[in-house]
């Protein structure tokens, strides 16, 4: 069963999530506009036009009707924006194209998560704990995020995945265990669609990225590396310690 979030922890994230629709369901609404032959009216994009306004100006208000997080794109008003904007489809209006954005998400989220109390146990032997951590972090796996290896996966592509509403989960199949896609969201709430992951719900369906695609990531590609790291950093304290007893006793 889906666990509906009545707080959001991870505002930051959300907030760089919302901004970027916002800003690019603006665009789209402009040059709508744009090509109107009389004076364009909101009400011909969407009956209710606070929401759209609200949509609209986000990204450079950061605020939200009622302060309900979940709902800064209902979908009745993605579906009327891909109606009547021109978008392609629901996950253009919600999401984009990814790689835009996605290296302040990553950076963004990984900061985020750690003021949490439920992932900052994670992270206490991992050097993520600064934004210059972070930023180097994912400048050295640059690859192996952004493109596909041969037996392996990108993060970006997991993510794209993910914004589809379907993660890949290890699930008990009889006596054995097999990877399956699942579903992200399957909450059965007014907002939610099988054809894409919507607003609603947003800090569990990131709570899931977390779990099942960003820590597994983060393990698997970095986790010898980071022991590795800690070694050296062992041995240069241990050295430093020798020499400074040395001077202590020269003394």
């Amino acid at each position: 069963m889906v666990k509906v979030v009545k707080e959001n922890p991870y505002p930051k994230t959300t907030q760089l999530i919302y901004s970027q629709a916002s800003e690019r369901i603006a665009e789209k609404y402009n040059a709508w506009a744009e090509r109107q032959p009389k004076r364009p009216a909101k009400v011909d994009v969407y009956s209710d036009t606070k929401l759209l306004t609200n949509v609209l100006e986000y990204h450079t208000t950061k605020k939200i009707n009622e302060g309900n997080y979940s709902k800064l794109v209902s979908l009745d008003l993605a579906k009327a924006l891909v109606t009547n904007l021109g978008f392609k489809d629901l996950n253009e209006v919600y999401w984009g194209d990814p790689e835009i954005y996605f290296e302040d998400y990553i950076v963004t989220l990984l900061l985020e998560m750690q003021e949490s109390k439920d992932y900052s146990r994670y992270f206490w032997d991992i050097p993520l704990s600064t934004k210059e951590d972070v930023e180097k972090f994912y400048k050295n796996y640059k690859d192996e995020i952004l493109d596909d290896g041969e037996s392996s996966r990108s993060l970006v592509s997991s993510f794209i995945d993910f914004i589809y509403n379907v993660h890949e989960s290890l699930e008990p199949v009889g006596e054995v265990f097999e990877f399956q896609d699942v579903k992200v969201d399957n909450s059965g709430l007014k907002n939610i669609s099988s054809e894409t992951l919507t607003f609603e719900n947003l800090p569990h369906s990131l709570d899931v990225f977390i779990n099942e695609v960003l820590l597994p990531f983060i393990y698997n590609v970095g986790f010898d590396d980071f022991n590795q790291l800690f070694d050296q950093e062992d041995q240069k304290k241990h050295i430093v310690s020798k020499i400074k007893i040395k001077k202590t006793n020269k003394k």
